[in-house]
């Protein structure tokens, strides 16, 4: 996607996480690690 446009890949990249993160935490999973352009996550039920 940001070989196609950089600004808004980030746009989107900056949404997702702010959008996850929250829940990720909500469920008691740790954000392990946000490598490049992904995250590696863990959400417990």
């Amino acid at each position: 996607m940001s070989s196609g446009d950089e600004v808004k890949a980030l746009e989107i990249s900056t949404a997702q996480k702010q959008i996850i993160q929250p829940l990720v935490q909500e469920f008691g999973g740790p954000w392990l690690i946000e490598p490049g352009g992904g995250s590696l996550l863990i959400i417990l039920d």
